[in-house]
């Protein structure tokens, strides 16, 4: 679909034998690779611009032409393409879907198919209407799109008089909701939008648990204080990498495409657990985890690249949504680092966890780079 979508052993303590190590492993890339997988491509958004200055509102959304093909088969031919005359063939089931994604009753909107655009790297549908009632009872239209199914799907809603938020699936488009001038409009949510991301992103969040691991095999006093220093430091610069790049995707002064960012971040996954096999008792290089910082942050950008606010609105949307992303590393590293430092009491199983979790964590690594290549 690419004419469209363009998208030493304690004594008494038995080592972990090795096919007990990689048994493990692939159990645990198993229950990993059930989370949701789509956090593999670009964030599903959407957008609504509303012209209020007329009565009834005229309206345009644009959707991800990859998001509707999931849900109506677009591609009649199968060719792996979707092309204009498919979109066309099926213009009553898309204005149909529309219409039940924008649930109001006895205020329903006649949609059209109008054309397609871009936004960030995928193709999008755009389709116009005019609602069928007056502003207030439309403002109570609740947003049904993806609702159950995609929990991170966001629509923008945006319009001509300078107001915008973010909604959820399920949401109202509650027209007191939205922030006048446009300078709050996303602010309100976007710190929980980063935390979400995080929290969500079974990548990200597996990463980060690699890069504390080590932290179990260090039972001297001595150690584990300049394990806790050195593993600030590496924490530090993997936050400071990926909040440039997040800021340089996300103002749009350099964007590689997802393609070539995503199957890089599942490989930093196997190169840092592998590393941790290799040297064991050894945090990431301070390198190594700013390189691998690098490529994450344009991971994050994804879900602020496609919204395409206004620069202003952009930078503080930014901000807020990286100090989101922050809350979120800190809620998956501080409880890692408890239990870890918990398990230095009894080295013989932090051998283990530690043995087994790297090795999940890289056949995790593999298994979603081999995916993101497909």
């Amino acid at each position: 679909m690419k004419t469209l979508l363009r998208g030493p052993v304690r004594r008494g303590a038995t080592p972990l034998s090795g096919w007990t190590r990689l048994r493990a492993a692939w159990i645990t890339c198993l229950l990993a690779g059930l989370m949701p997988l789509a956090q593999a491509h670009t964030a599903s958004t959407a957008s609504l611009t509303t012209d209020r200055s007329v009565d009834p509102p005229a309206l345009e959304w644009q959707v991800a032409w990859r998001d509707l093909d999931a849900l109506l088969d677009l591609d009649a031919d199968r060719d792996g393409q979707l092309t204009w005359a498919e979109a066309q063939a099926a213009s009553d089931r898309i204005a149909a879907l529309a219409a039940q994604s924008f649930e109001s009753p006895g205020c329903e909107a006649g949609w059209q198919l109008a054309g397609t655009a871009v936004r960030g790297e995928l193709g999008q549908a755009v389709l116009r209407s005019r609602a069928a009632c007056a502003l207030p009872a439309w403002a109570g239209m609740r947003y049904r799109f993806l609702d159950g199914i995609d929990p991170g799907h966001r629509l923008l809603l945006a319009s001509a008089q300078g107001e915008a938020r973010l909604v959820r699936p399920g949401d109202t488009l509650d027209a007191s909701a939205t922030a006048p001038g446009g300078s709050a409009a996303p602010l309100a949510g976007m710190a929980l939008e980063g935390l979400l991301h995080i929290l969500r992103g079974a990548d990200h969040v597996i990463f980060v648990l690699t890069l504390v691991l080590p932290l179990a095999l260090l039972t001297r006093r001595d150690e584990r204080r300049a394990a806790l220093r050195r593993l600030l430091a590496v924490v530090s610069a993997f936050t400071l990498a990926h909040s440039l790049t997040l800021a340089l995707a996300t103002l749009e002064v350099w964007q590689p495409p997802s393609a070539a960012v995503e199957p890089a971040i599942a490989l930093s996954i196997a190169v840092a657990a592998l590393y941790n096999l290799w040297l064991r008792k050894t945090h990431a290089s301070l390198a190594v985890a700013f390189a691998f910082g690098l490529l994450h942050g344009f991971g994050f950008a994804e879900v602020l690249v496609p919204l395409q606010l206004p620069r202003l609105e952009l930078a503080a949307a930014l901000g807020v949504f990286n100090l989101g992303v922050e809350a979120g590393q800190l809620l998956v590293v501080a409880p890692a680092v408890l239990v870890l430092l918990a398990l230095q009491r009894r080295p013989g199983l932090a051998r283990r966890v530690h043995g087994a979790g790297s090795a999940a964590f890289a056949a995790c690594g593999l298994l979603w780079f081999a995916q993101r290549l497909a």
